[in-house]
Protein backbone atom coordinates (compact mmCIF):
# COMPACT_ATOMS: atom_id res chain seq x y z
CA UNK A 1 0.00 0.00 0.00
CA UNK A 2 2.76 2.36 0.16
CA UNK A 3 2.82 3.11 4.10
CA UNK A 4 5.78 3.71 6.34
CA UNK A 5 5.18 1.92 9.59
CA UNK A 6 4.68 5.03 11.45
CA UNK A 7 1.38 5.92 9.56
CA UNK A 8 0.32 2.54 9.92
CA UNK A 9 0.32 2.93 13.38
CA UNK A 10 -1.34 6.12 13.41
CA UNK A 11 -4.38 3.93 11.37
CA UNK A 12 -4.30 1.46 13.55
CA UNK A 13 -4.58 3.92 16.60
CA UNK A 14 -7.55 6.16 14.89
CA UNK A 15 -9.42 3.26 14.22
CA UNK A 16 -9.00 1.79 17.55
CA UNK A 17 -10.31 5.04 18.93
CA UNK A 18 -13.10 5.36 15.60
CA UNK A 19 -13.99 1.55 16.62
CA UNK A 20 -14.52 2.30 20.66
CA UNK A 21 -16.62 5.23 19.95
CA UNK A 22 -19.06 3.83 17.43
CA UNK A 23 -19.00 0.38 19.70
CA UNK A 24 -20.41 3.16 22.57
CA UNK A 25 -23.35 3.70 20.02
CA UNK A 26 -24.86 0.34 20.40
CA UNK A 27 -23.54 -1.19 23.87
CA UNK A 28 -25.86 0.68 25.97
CA UNK A 29 -29.09 -1.02 24.90
CA UNK A 30 -29.19 -3.98 26.38
CA UNK A 31 -28.59 -2.06 29.74
CA UNK A 32 -31.23 0.13 29.57
CA UNK A 33 -33.76 -2.39 31.25
CA UNK A 34 -31.43 -2.64 33.79
CA UNK A 35 -30.92 1.20 33.92
CA UNK A 36 -34.66 1.78 34.39
CA UNK A 37 -34.60 -0.65 37.45
CA UNK A 38 -31.72 0.44 39.57
CA UNK A 39 -32.12 4.51 38.81
CA UNK A 40 -35.91 4.18 39.05
CA UNK A 41 -36.63 5.95 35.99
CA UNK A 42 -38.97 4.86 33.19
CA UNK A 43 -38.60 4.06 29.41
CA UNK A 44 -39.27 7.12 27.93
CA UNK A 45 -36.71 9.10 30.35
CA UNK A 46 -33.88 6.03 29.96
CA UNK A 47 -34.09 6.52 25.82
CA UNK A 48 -32.16 10.28 26.50
CA UNK A 49 -29.49 7.96 26.51
CA UNK A 50 -29.66 6.63 23.55
CA UNK A 51 -31.76 9.63 21.38
CA UNK A 52 -29.15 12.50 23.53
CA UNK A 53 -26.22 10.99 22.52
CA UNK A 54 -27.26 10.60 18.54
CA UNK A 55 -28.68 14.75 18.64
CA UNK A 56 -24.70 15.82 19.62
CA UNK A 57 -22.69 13.94 18.22
CA UNK A 58 -21.22 16.33 15.11
CA UNK A 59 -22.03 19.81 15.55
CA UNK A 60 -18.46 21.17 17.32
CA UNK A 61 -16.39 19.44 14.72
CA UNK A 62 -15.68 22.03 12.47
CA UNK A 63 -15.35 24.66 14.99
CA UNK A 64 -12.48 22.54 16.79
CA UNK A 65 -10.85 20.96 13.72
CA UNK A 66 -9.42 24.68 12.21
CA UNK A 67 -8.16 25.64 16.21
CA UNK A 68 -6.37 22.45 17.27
CA UNK A 69 -3.89 19.93 16.08
CA UNK A 70 -4.79 16.57 14.91
CA UNK A 71 -2.81 15.01 18.08
CA UNK A 72 -4.66 17.45 20.28
CA UNK A 73 -7.74 17.40 19.28
CA UNK A 74 -7.69 13.49 19.22
CA UNK A 75 -6.52 13.23 22.70
CA UNK A 76 -8.35 15.80 24.01
CA UNK A 77 -11.72 13.56 22.32
CA UNK A 78 -10.28 10.74 23.62
CA UNK A 79 -9.93 11.62 27.33
CA UNK A 80 -13.38 13.64 27.00
CA UNK A 81 -14.58 10.40 26.10
CA UNK A 82 -12.71 8.54 28.79
CA UNK A 83 -14.40 11.20 31.41
CA UNK A 84 -17.89 10.89 30.05
CA UNK A 85 -17.51 7.30 30.37
CA UNK A 86 -16.00 7.63 33.65
CA UNK A 87 -19.11 9.50 34.82
CA UNK A 88 -21.11 7.14 33.52
CA UNK A 89 -19.42 4.55 35.36
CA UNK A 90 -19.97 6.25 38.60
CA UNK A 91 -23.32 7.80 38.20
CA UNK A 92 -25.30 8.34 40.98
CA UNK A 93 -28.58 9.01 39.61
CA UNK A 94 -29.78 9.40 36.14
CA UNK A 95 -29.14 13.36 35.32
CA UNK A 96 -25.28 12.50 35.61
CA UNK A 97 -25.61 9.23 33.78
CA UNK A 98 -26.98 11.29 30.77
CA UNK A 99 -23.86 13.92 31.31
CA UNK A 100 -21.52 11.27 30.83
CA UNK A 101 -23.35 10.27 27.36
CA UNK A 102 -23.43 13.49 26.19
CA UNK A 103 -19.56 14.16 27.04
CA UNK A 104 -19.17 10.72 25.31
CA UNK A 105 -21.34 12.00 22.18
CA UNK A 106 -19.40 15.53 21.49
CA UNK A 107 -15.84 13.15 22.14
CA UNK A 108 -17.05 11.10 18.93
CA UNK A 109 -18.45 13.99 17.43
CA UNK A 110 -14.47 15.47 17.27
CA UNK A 111 -12.77 11.95 17.05
CA UNK A 112 -14.95 10.07 14.00
CA UNK A 113 -14.59 13.20 11.54
CA UNK A 114 -11.20 14.10 12.26
CA UNK A 115 -10.67 9.93 11.43
CA UNK A 116 -12.40 10.25 8.18
CA UNK A 117 -10.07 13.28 7.24
CA UNK A 118 -6.86 11.53 8.61
CA UNK A 119 -7.25 8.13 6.48
CA UNK A 120 -7.74 10.53 3.53
CA UNK A 121 -4.50 11.84 4.43
CA UNK A 122 -2.71 9.20 4.87
CA UNK A 123 -3.69 7.36 2.52
CA UNK A 124 -2.07 7.71 -1.06
CA UNK A 125 -4.31 9.31 -3.69
CA UNK A 126 -4.50 5.71 -5.33
CA UNK A 127 -5.25 3.64 -2.08
CA UNK A 128 -7.98 5.87 -0.35
CA UNK A 129 -10.42 3.42 -1.35
CA UNK A 130 -9.00 0.79 0.73
CA UNK A 131 -8.46 3.40 3.68
CA UNK A 132 -12.09 4.46 3.38
CA UNK A 133 -12.66 0.48 3.35
CA UNK A 134 -11.05 0.17 6.58
CA UNK A 135 -12.84 2.76 8.71
CA UNK A 136 -16.02 1.50 7.16
CA UNK A 137 -15.42 -2.30 8.13
CA UNK A 138 -14.87 -0.73 11.62
CA UNK A 139 -17.56 1.39 11.66
CA UNK A 140 -19.59 -1.46 10.89
CA UNK A 141 -18.29 -4.41 12.88
CA UNK A 142 -18.65 -1.69 16.41
CA UNK A 143 -22.29 -1.57 16.54
CA UNK A 144 -22.61 -5.24 15.66
CA UNK A 145 -20.06 -6.48 18.66
CA UNK A 146 -22.49 -3.65 20.58
CA UNK A 147 -24.97 -5.58 22.19
CA UNK A 148 -23.64 -8.74 22.88
CA UNK A 149 -20.64 -7.59 24.49
CA UNK A 150 -23.20 -5.56 26.61
CA UNK A 151 -25.59 -8.71 27.36
CA UNK A 152 -22.19 -10.97 28.62
CA UNK A 153 -21.59 -7.76 31.10
CA UNK A 154 -24.63 -6.69 32.15
CA UNK A 155 -25.25 -9.98 32.79
CA UNK A 156 -22.41 -11.34 34.39
CA UNK A 157 -21.19 -8.20 36.46
CA UNK A 158 -23.45 -5.30 36.09
CA UNK A 159 -24.37 -2.35 33.38
CA UNK A 160 -21.64 -0.21 35.34
CA UNK A 161 -18.92 -2.85 34.06
CA UNK A 162 -19.76 -1.73 30.36
CA UNK A 163 -18.80 1.93 31.18
CA UNK A 164 -15.49 0.86 33.15
CA UNK A 165 -14.25 -1.32 30.42
CA UNK A 166 -14.93 1.66 27.85
CA UNK A 167 -12.95 3.82 30.08
CA UNK A 168 -9.65 1.12 29.61
CA UNK A 169 -10.13 0.71 26.49
CA UNK A 170 -10.29 4.55 26.16
CA UNK A 171 -7.39 5.39 27.90
CA UNK A 172 -5.30 2.71 26.33
CA UNK A 173 -5.94 4.54 23.23
CA UNK A 174 -5.17 8.13 24.58
CA UNK A 175 -1.28 6.06 25.72
CA UNK A 176 -1.21 4.73 21.78
CA UNK A 177 -2.28 8.33 20.67
CA UNK A 178 0.58 9.70 23.09
CA UNK A 179 3.30 7.33 21.68
CA UNK A 180 2.05 7.45 17.84
CA UNK A 181 0.33 10.57 16.73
Amino acid sequence: MGLTRQQTTMIAVLLAGAFLVVLNQTLLTPALPTIMSHLNVNATTVQWLTSGYALVIIPLNAYLIGRFSTRKLFIGGMLLFAAGSALCASAPSFPFLLLGRVMQACATGVVMPMVFALILLIFPRENRGVGMGLVGLIISFAPAMGPSVSGVLVDSIGWRAQFVLVVCLALCVVVAALLAL
